[in-house]
């Protein structure tokens, strides 16, 4: 029987929901996605790394040499009894470098994850019980090994003021540059925000992947490839020789490991050619409109006085408003021009010259403020393989002080994306820096300083002058810094770097977590702590604090344990003072109150409509007017 019913039409009689591919295509695809079974759960990379540690076990030693087989057979056959000879062989083995029991259950957990991926199911209830039981009884019984927890020491804010001390002023260390000094004091005030390492500093092991086009690449092949990740494992691998981690002779031994390839991808390459020869035209045509569009780069402009301004003179004004970001959500216009449009090229230039002002050398020029001197600078905005702070994810504000003659107010707001479990559960929270008197916790004023070291600004400023002085508009309660473009995307806290001309701070590296541990550890003894500085330290610090002087909404938000639906309604800017209550100053709570409402940002006379002038590019753009013209045929 045949089904058939009513088509609706779009605009000008089309279907609004054409794919543009072959009948029945995804009726195939449908079956490729049933022969290439279950997609895998999404892993951490450190989760990665722990199995990685267990398949080189397995792999090397206990299967080839023990059990004479592969990995992979193994799982498919393994009950009790193979899990209490694996922890018999870990015992013997690994006696004198195991020390907790929790690593026995961390081993167990890797276990479970391997035998669920070849055998497509859980392990049962009765091989977990027995399981259990004989890993309590060799790590307890047998092994004597340590069950309760290391000491976990907590200082106050003095202990903080004493580790500072110890790095401006007993550190003996030799730096590439007095950047990295001043960004170690800026990391560990940035710390008393009670964050673990992985929402600041490169926790990430191993050579990472490039950016760009590679990865935009890789993500739409992970899609192709039912889910499956383009790098794969040494357990997901074709053949074994392609593993890095396994010798010639274990090869021999152990063949090849289990893996479900996609089946999917390969179809879709027989079908590429399926499609009928007006689609292929079609597609032809607008490949060429992509290809042929060409971005114009900026260049800086030429002769244009440069406002004047001198440190300690009464303030000259910045007084154009392109210092300051618009609406963080707001998208840039990029100028591009077809070579193939012969009747548009003249006008290519002119779009080319109005946008030349875009680009982050012409910030000599700061006159101009319009919808081609935004940028994309909200801290969700950009792209995330780094994980760590980027100078997008600061943003810095002037308020209007309510004393008439005093200067603005700075304060900046830092977003925290990444933390402890975020695949599973992402959250964003955001803290409020302000001025604090003390140089040494000034947070804000160091903060500031590595922004200027950087030139991270749009503008150029000649003095402080002209941030704390800038004239907001009598319609606005605060404005945003603009951020260059370029420089969004760029690590607040970076490694040193070995270059022809010496030893600086990288430019685009970052700081690995392994680093600044060893910074603290070495900070922790010139402060003469008996027990090692970590990153704990602070955030058992800050916790403790919390929890006597906030609420335990607050604590739970600071400090990761946001419980169910609570965590999708609260502010995402804590309400709280952290770095007043952290370091004992007094808390303005009218500044407070500007940088938690709406009205810092708030712009009366924001339009509401396009601008003629923007309605005018729009209509004159060469490639929205190419594009235009095919939906019209």
């Amino acid at each position: 029987m045949t089904v058939t019913h009513a088509k609706k039409k779009g605009v000008r009689g089309r279907n609004p929901f054409e794919t543009g591919l072959p009948k029945g295509h995804f009726k195939k695809v449908r079956e490729q996605h049933a022969k290439a079974g279950p997609t895998r759960k999404r892993q951490a990379s450190n989760t990665k790394i722990g199995k990685r540690t267990l398949w080189n076990k397995l792999i090397w030693l206990f299967c080839a040499e023990e059990f004479d087989t592969t990995p992979k057979r193994w799982f498919q056959t393994m009950d009790a009894s193979d899990v209490k000879a694996f922890y018999d062989w870990l015992h013997r083995s690994h006696a004198h470098r195991i020390k907790a029991h929790s690593v026995l259950h961390s081993y167990w957990r890797r276990l479970k994850m391997f035998y669920e991926h070849f055998n497509e199911r859980a392990v049962d209830d009765v091989t977990k019980k027995d399981a259990l039981n004989y890993i309590e009884y060799l790590g307890i019984e047998v092994w004597k090994l340590r069950r309760l927890p290391k000491d976990k020491p907590s200082g106050d804010r003095d202990d903080v003021h004493r580790i500072l001390y110890a790095n401006w002023v007993r550190c003996r260390k030799t730096y590439a540059d007095e950047r990295q000094r001043l960004q170690v004091s800026v990391g560990i005030l940035m710390s008393l925000f009670g964050q673990r390492l992985v929402s600041l500093f490169d926790t990430c092991k191993g050579k990472k992947s490039k950016k760009g086009a590679a990865s935009a690449n890789n993500n739409a092949r992970d899609y192709e490839n039912n889910g499956k990740t383009s790098e794969l494992e040494p357990w997901e691998i074709d053949s074994q020789s392609e593993s890095e981690d396994i010798s010639e002779d274990t090869l021999r031994k152990t063949g090849t490991p289990y893996i479900r390839g996609s089946m999917v991808q390969s179809w879709l390459d027989t079908c590429a050619d399926d499609s009928s020869p007006t689609d292929d035209q079609k597609k032809a045509q607008l490949a060429d409109v992509e290809m042929s569009d060409v971005q114009v780069d900026s260049n800086p402009s030429q002769g244009q006085p440069r406002p004047q301004s001198s440190i300690g003179s009464r303030p000259s004004r910045v007084g154009d408003r392109s210092i300051f970001s618009k609406a963080s959500a707001a998208t840039d216009i990029d100028s591009e021009c077809s070579h193939n449009d012969i009747d548009v090229e003249s006008e290519c230039s002119k779009f080319a010259t109005m946008n030349d002002i875009e680009d982050d050398k012409s910030d000599g020029d700061i006159s101009l403020s319009d919808f081609r001197s935004v940028t994309d600078d909200g801290y969700n905005t950009g792209p995330e393989e780094q994980r760590v702070v980027l100078w997008r994810h600061i943003s810095f504000h002037i308020a209007r002080s309510r004393a008439p003659g005093q200067p603005n107010i700075l304060l900046a707001k830092l977003s925290i994306l990444h933390t402890k479990g975020e695949d599973n559960k992402p959250r964003v929270k955001r803290f409020v820096i302000t001025h604090h008197p003390e140089p040494m916790l000034d947070l804000m004023g160091q903060l500031l300083a590595l922004a200027i070291k950087d030139n991270i600004f749009a503008a150029d400023f000649k003095s402080l002058d002209n941030i704390y002085w800038h004239e907001i508009p009598a319609h606005k309660t605060g404005m945003q810094l603009k951020i260059k473009r370029k420089e969004l995307d760029t690590p607040v806290f970076r490694e040193p770097e070995q270059t022809s001309t010496g030893r600086r701070t990288s430019d685009s590296i970052p700081l690995k977590a392994s680093t600044w541990s060893r910074i603290l550890k070495n900070l922790g003894i010139l402060a003469g702590l008996p027990y090692s500085l970590t990153q704990y330290v602070f955030r058992r610090l800050v916790v403790n604090i919390l929890n006597k002087s906030a609420p335990s909404s607050i604590r739970d938000q600071v400090a990761d344990h946001d419980s169910n639906a609570f965590r999708y309604y609260i502010h995402q800017i804590v309400e709280a003072d952290v770095q007043a209550l952290v370091l004992g100053m007094p808390s303005d709570e009218s500044i407070q109150a500007v940088a938690h409402s709406l009205r810092l940002e708030a712009d009366i006379t924001a339009p509401t409509d396009l601008m003629d002038e923007e309605k005018d590019y729009i209509t004159r753009y060469p490639k929205i007017r190419k594009l235009a013209e095919k939906t019209r045929r």
